[in-house]
Parts: structure tokens; C-alpha cells; sequence
């Protein structure tokens, strides 16, 4: 029986998954596995961006057109259809097991919750899809990686999935966003948020802070790097209004390592994260941190973090002011105990827990 890594989010995602799939398939290559691309098995790993659009438009038509995913949700409490072979199947994402059954000895690897605990922040079909497949899981009985207790207990609360029946393998610090200097005169008065323009990312919440803050009076600027998601409309049209604030799209890992050498903060009070990988890379630049008390913020910054309601406007603001307000001394060790910390979170740490899930306890 061998393991068949299902590819499918290369082929129509390029956040955090995209990178976690393929940092684990080049890892494991050798191991012999398969991959699968929607229903298409081949012994060969799709690599470049090239060869990884030839799959896409298929993909983007199984998930997202009428006779693809959707027709699955008509009877969610079935297991789908049944594939052929024997094959062992790791999915990096609930939503593509709606491409057949899910059997005990899968494994399947949960990142959001989101989708399931506030349908408000996603498209309504995006939602429908993930009730089914995260239904079909419960039933399964296939075995369950998460990101963190936060999601587990998700888990948990919304299906009924025993936390002592999950494995938790916390998410890792990608080798390319590592630092190439800390040095503290390359800071400038910019406070940065990383992570893609969406409703659950409380941006909005962030830009109405920094403004309460008028930290711009004083030259601050409040840089949002990130793609576009839902409710990217919105965050633009307020973000024009508000004086500081500048938003930079997605942008090169060469800028984006720039923009965190440049700043002298991190802000990230997002509603609700299952990790948090941004985090991690603002730590290894030794940035202090303002982030959420909900969510897994908690489980991924150190004790010198800002935690804040991210509710609570004020709190944001008045964290703002406490994170450039720091004197030297303060700074300077929160940085060397924020580097440390981040240096935990290695690849090698990931891949390790992922094989003794996978490999030695047969999942």
C-alpha cells in the first residue's frame, strides 16, 4: 500500500497551503509517494508553475463549477465516490475529500475551521462545500492532523471529534522569509500586517486603531502587504480615507522580507487564526507583537506578546502606542527571546512530527 499525496491545492492556492503541500512533498520524495491532482493519479510531483497550470482549470472546475464539488453536498452524510485502488491518501485540506471516500487509514490535515464557525467571513458555496467534507470526516474515522489545540477543540465542539484522537503538528518558519538582518538601523516608523485582505483578518478593526492612535501625526505608517480575499472591496475604501495607512497587495518575498527589516512592529489582531504563520516570520525579525486573544495567537507568541480583544478598538490602539513607545533595552531582549522562540517552529521539527503521524504509526 503506498502513500498518495493529494496535490490539489497547488493547483488553486497560493497562501500558507500551498507552501506547507509542497515543502512536504519535496521532502518526502523519498519516500516513492504518488500524487493526485482532482482525480488524476501520476508518479511524478508538479513542481513549477508551469507545469502546475496545465491541472488548474480542471481543478478550478471540479471545486468551483456546477458538476463538480457541489453536486457531493446534495447528500453530505455519504462517503462520496469510491476510488479503486488501495492507496493510502494524505489530504493537506478537508474541502478535497469531496473527490471520493475518505477510508480509516487516510489522513487528513486540518488548517481552518472558519468556514464551519463563521460563515460570514467566506463565499457561500466556499462554506457548503466545507460543511460536507467536514461532516464526511467525522464519520470517517480517517485520522486527523491540526495545526494547533485551537483547532482541535474546534474540532471537537463543532463535530464531536475527540481531541485525544487528533495529532497536533504546529505549522513551521519558511526558509525563504528567514531574516538577512536584524540590525536596528534599518527600522522606521512602520508599524506592518501581513496577511491576505479579508474580513476574519480584522483589518478594518486595525486601520480604525491606528487612526485612534494618530500615530501618523507623528510620521508612523501602517503597512498591510497581502492578495486580495473577501471583503477586500471594503478594506480598500476605508483604507483611503485613513491618513498612515498604505496597502502594498502581494508582493515579492525579496520586498516582503524589506518591509520586515523596516519595521519596528507587528500587528496582527485577526478574529480568528488556526496558526498564524505571519506571526512566526515577524518573531525571527525580532519585531515585538500585537495579535488577538482568540484563535491560536495565544499557542504561537511568546509571554512579551500584546494580547488584545480584537473587538476592542481602543485596546488596539492603545497597544500600538506601547509597542513604539519600548525603550532600548526592553526592545532589544524581547527581540533575542522572540528570535529564539521562532527558531523552534523549524521545517525539520514539522517534518519530523508529520512522518511519526504518517509513517511510523501507520495513521
Amino acid at each position: 500500500m503506498s502513500l498518495v499525496l493529494d496535490m490539489t491545492p497547488t493547483a488553486i492556492n497560493r497562501t500558507a497551503v500551498f507552501h506547507i503541500v509542497m515543502d512536504t512533498a519535496r521532502a518526502w520524495k523519498k519516500h516513492s509517494c504518488h500524487y493526485r491532482y482532482g482525480k488524476k493519479y501520476q508518479n511524478q510531483l508538479l513542481e513549477t508553475s508551469e507545469e502546475i497550470s496545465t491541472v488548474s482549470p480542471e481543478i478550478i472546475e471540479l471545486v468551483l463549477g456546477d458538476n463538480g464539488f457541489i453536486n457531493e453536498t446534495r447528500n453530505p452524510y455519504s462517503y462520496g465516490h469510491r476510488r479503486p485502488t488501495d492507496d493510502r491518501v494524505l489530504f493537506f485540506d478537508p474541502l478535497y475529500t469531496l473527490t471520493d471516500e475518505i477510508r480509516p487509514n487516510d489522513v487528513v490535515m486540518v488548517l481552518d475551521t472558519s468556514p464551519i464557525t463563521n460563515p460570514e467571513w467566506h463565499n457561500d458555496r466556499v462554506c457548503q462545500l466545507y460543511h460536507t467534507a467536514y461532516t464526511r470526516l467525522a464519520l470517517s474515522k480517517a485520522h486527523i492532523l491540526s495545526i494547533s489545540r485551537h483547532t482541535s477543540m474546534s474540532l471537537w465542539g463543532n463535530f464531536g471529534i475527540n481531541p485525544d484522537t487528533i495529532t497536533e503538528i504546529p505549522l513551521y518558519l519558511r526558509k525563504d522569509v528567514e531574516p538577512y538582518s536584524v540590525d536596528a538601523k534599518y527600522r522606521k516608523k512602520r508599524l506592518l500586517f501581513v496577511g491576505s485582505l479579508e474580513t476574519r483578518k480584522n483589518i478594518i478593526g486595525l486601520m480604525l486603531a491606528f487612526e485612534r492612535s494618530r500615530l501618523a501625526t507623528k510620521g508612523y505608517e501602517l503597512s498591510i502587504v497581502g492578495g486580495d480575499g473577501h471583503g477586500a472591496a471594503q478594506i480598500k475604501q476605508i483604507a483611503a480615507d485613513i491618513s498612515g495607512v498604505k496597502l502594498y497587495g502581494f508582493v515579492s518575498n525579496e520586498t516582503l522580507q524589506s518591509l520586515y527589516r523596516e519595521s519596528v512592529a507587528f500587528v496582527y489582531p485577526s478574529y480568528l487564526e488556526g496558526f498564524g504563520v505571519p506571526l512566526l516570520e515577524a518573531m525571527s525579525w525580532g519585531l515585538p507583537i500585537l495579535t488577538s486573544t482568540t484563535g491560536a495567537p495565544p499557542e504561537v507568541v511568546t509571554e512579551g506578546a500584546i494580547l488584545v480583544d480584537p473587538n476592542d478598538i481602543e485596546a488596539i490602539s492603545d497597544g500600538m502606542h506601547t509597542l513604539v513607545g519600548m525603550k532600548a533595552a526592553e526592545y532589544n531582549h524581547l527581540a533575542e527571546v522572540n528570535r529564539a522562540h521562532a527558531r523552534r517552529f523549524s521545517f525539520q521539527r514539522y517534518i519530523s512530527t508529520m512522518e511519526t503521524a504518517v509513517f511510523l504509526n501507520g495513521a
